[in-house]
Formats: structure tokens, sequence, C-alpha cells
């Protein structure tokens, strides 16, 4: 489909009607080539465009009409603020809208810029859910009891690699077998933005990932392969391995926290052993952006100053 401009949109006037449906349009006909263009990192393509084509869509099906069209992310913030979604998950819903809007202004699609009339929602930082060693303790137990030998070493690779290296989701997926050295548990991996990552892993991971290709029998390709007939070869899926846990925590009697508390737990026990900050950081692939890190710990160091300001009360 070919771009569509409006050209009378700087014109103030109510839409409704034919001339709503065609400024829906206008988005919609252009959205995702510009979501999945030059103006947004590989990393936010994907968060971006389901941001887009779901929740965004959604609101504009809702428009019955649109007085002074200039103000649509304002009723967009309007709109997310009353939906029960995470509070990032509102941030980059306004995000991915303003970036689109953005990019249709610089293509000379709309004549007037419209992200720079609204801010965005705060994000939150510091999320404080993380998986315990008691609580991965558990979790193996319940891998340990696996009666299929096969996929009892597959969930034990797996885990170990987000329990002890702190991987994310979809570096787990993205871990192929010739770029691991099973001598030194060194291994490279796509992360996020599309980088290659230096990684390793501590001793029982690495005796977890030897024994796993041991039965495996394979010595290239993805480490863990889907299992679904539509994508033979293909990596697992980050649904399965959230699928994974969600039957493992059952079993195990904890609570559901999600893969990236694996990353919390990780950095916890590293800090709780005396590792530095640097150290942390490129153990769990934030390079040197160390302000990433930081966000792991920050309600903790808050928690901790609430409690000392008690004896000042």
């Amino acid at each position: 489909m070919e771009l569509i401009n409006f050209n009378n949109f700087d014109q103030e006037v109510t839409l409704k009607g034919p001339e709503l449906d065609l400024f829906v349009q206008l988005i919609k006909a252009n959205a995702e080539r510009i979501i999945q263009g030059k103006g947004v990192l590989d990393n936010s393509k994907q968060t971006y465009w389901k941001s887009i084509r779901v929740t965004f869509f959604e609101f504009l099906d809702g428009l019955d009409e649109l007085s002074n069209p200039k103000l649509i992310l304002r009723r967009y913030k309007e709109y997310l603020q009353h939906q029960e979604l995470k509070q990032n998950t509102k941030y980059n819903a306004l995000a991915a809208a303003k970036t689109l809007f953005k990019e249709m202004y610089d293509l000379d699609l709309v004549p007037v810029r419209l992200d720079d009339r609204v801010r965005n929602f705060p994000q939150q930082f510091g999320n404080r859910k993380a998986y315990s060693r008691d609580e991965l303790d558990k979790i193996f137990w319940v891998i340990s009891h696996t009666e299929d030998a096969y996929q009892r070493s597959r969930m034990q690779a797996i885990f170990s690699l987000f329990g002890f290296s702190g991987l994310r989701s979809q570096e787990v997926c993205n871990i192929r077998i010739e770029h691991i050295d099973l001598h030194t548990g060194d291994f490279e991996v796509l992360a996020k933005g599309n980088r290659m990552d230096f990684r390793s892993m501590n001793a029982p991971t690495l005796h977890a990932v030897s024994e796993y290709l041991q039965l495996d029998g394979r010595n290239s390709g993805f480490l863990f392969l889907s299992l679904s007939k539509r994508n033979i070869g293909g990596p697992i899926a980050t649904s399965t391995l959230r699928n994974y846990l969600r039957d493992l925590c059952r079993q195990a009697g904890i609570s559901l926290k999600g893969l990236h508390a694996f990353r919390r737990g990780v950095a916890d026990v590293m800090d709780e052993n005396g590792a530095n900050l640097q150290q942390i950081a490129a153990w769990l692939g934030h390079g040197d952006n160390i302000a990433t890190t930081v966000r792991y710990f920050r309600q903790k160091e808050l928690r901790d100053r609430v409690r000392e300001g008690k004896g000042f009360v």
C-alpha cells in the first residue's frame, strides 16, 4: 500500500465520519512500515509494533470523533491512564505512538509535530522481584525428579543458564552450540541490540550444559531447539520457557516472578559475595552501562535508608 498523506491535518477541526476514517486509515497504512523502519532501534521494534498494533489501534477504533487532531496523543495518554496496564507497558505504548508520529512528520505525512506535546509516563525501575537461592534450589529439586532423562538434562541446562549466568530469555533462545567453549564455559551469544556478547558459565552450569549435549548428540545449531513441528531446527520459544517456569514454580510451591527475576537473583548473590558493580554489569551483559545494574539495587537501598531513618524520628 502506498503511503497516504493527510493534507488538511493542520486545520483545527473536529474529525468524524469519513474524515475520521481517513485519518485512522492514514495511521494504520503507514504504522508498520514506519515502526519497522529506520526510526526505531532494532531492540525496540517488536515491543513498539505490538504496542501500536494492539493498544493504539484499539484506541483508534474506539474513537467516535476527534476534536483537534493535533491533540490525539493527549487523548491517547488519557486513554492509557484508565487502562489496567503496568506502568512500563503504558510508557512503551505512549513512546511507540510518539515515535510513529515523529517519523510521520519526518516523512512529510503530517505537517505538524505531534510527539513533542505530551510528556511520557515515568518508567518504574528497581523492581525487586528476584528468585533467592533457596527458591532456585526448590526449582532444581523439581527438575531432578523429572522422569525423562533427556528432558531432565535439558531443563537442568536451561535453568542453570538462567539461575547462574543470569541470561535474558531471548539470549537463552539464541545460544548456538558452536559458540560455546566446553572447556572453559565461555561463549558468545546474540544479545540485546543485536550484538554478540561475550559471556561465561560457572562450573555447575557448564556441567549441566555438557551433560545435556552428551545426551542430545549435536555439535552445532541452537543449543535448545524448538519442539514445534512448524519450527524444525529453530530455537526454543520464549513462551515455552515461560510455560516451563510456570509449571516448575507450581510444583515447587513458590510464587511465579517471571524469567527476568533470575537476573536480579544472580545480581543479589554476586553483591552479597562481594562482587563490585563493574563485575556484576559484565556478568549480566550490561557492559559498561553500570546505571542499568544500579537499578537492580535501587529499591533495596531505599528500603535500607528508610530503616536507618527510624533512628532519627
